[in-house]
């Protein structure tokens, strides 16, 4: 006899999210896909996905399957480390140095738009109503975060390796909470001059 799934089970961490959890891994390949579609006519990866027109499997392993990862790990436990995790995670995908703050918002408006869809095509029929509308509510406050423009705005200049990544990922949601968007530049050369030729061009900048 089937049972519906009460309120309190449809939410991250309880059964509703850990079903959404199972989908999600068990159609991993699917939803990467719809993911790389987001970016593939992006100049920033567009001549690599096309590299791996034939068989995109390593691309995906390497950029796209955190994604999912973070997600499932979220809905099955309810921790949002693994929420403020895949918004890291979306913020360093769509970092682009050259881009003026409007290009960037425009980029995240797009590609997140374009994720959501993704995402809700592949899930769809694959589990219940109640589950895809907890799926699609979570998701647009994931994307509310990562596009929402605070009242001020701190340009905040990171020098060093792929840990001030992390560092991004648990600070963006905290500021907005504030009313500040972060602006991130990153500074990722080890080689001295270099790093102090980056720093002399931004002289002008706060």
């Amino acid at each position: 006899m089937f049972n519906a799934l009460t309120d309190t089970q449809i939410r991250p961490g309880a059964d509703g999210g850990r079903h959404l959890a199972l989908a999600l891994k068990k159609h991993q390949h699917q939803v990467s896909l719809g993911l790389m579609g987001s970016i593939a006519e992006w100049s920033k990866y567009a001549d690599e996905i096309r590299g791996y027109a034939d068989d995109p499997t390593d691309f995906l392993k390497r950029e796209i399957h955190a994604f999912i990862d973070y997600l499932a790990l979220y809905f099955r436990s309810g921790d949002s480390t693994y929420r403020n995790l895949y918004i890291g995670e979306k913020l360093k995908q769509l970092y682009e140095p050259d881009q003026t703050p409007e290009q960037q918002q425009d980029r995240k408006g797009a590609v997140t738009q374009t994720d959501e869809n993704a995402l809700l095509r592949v899930l769809k029929g694959k589990v219940s109503g109640a589950e895809l509308a907890l799926f699609e509510r979570e998701l647009k406050e994931i994307h509310s975060v990562i596009t929402t423009q605070g009242r001020h705005t701190l340009n905040a200049l990171l020098i060093g390796d792929c840990v001030f990544l992390d560092i991004i990922s648990f600070l963006t949601a905290g500021c907005l909470e504030d009313g500040i968007t972060l602006n991130p530049t990153f500074l990722t050369t080890k080689n001295p001059a270099e790093l102090r030729s980056s720093l002399r061009g931004m002289a002008d900048r706060k």
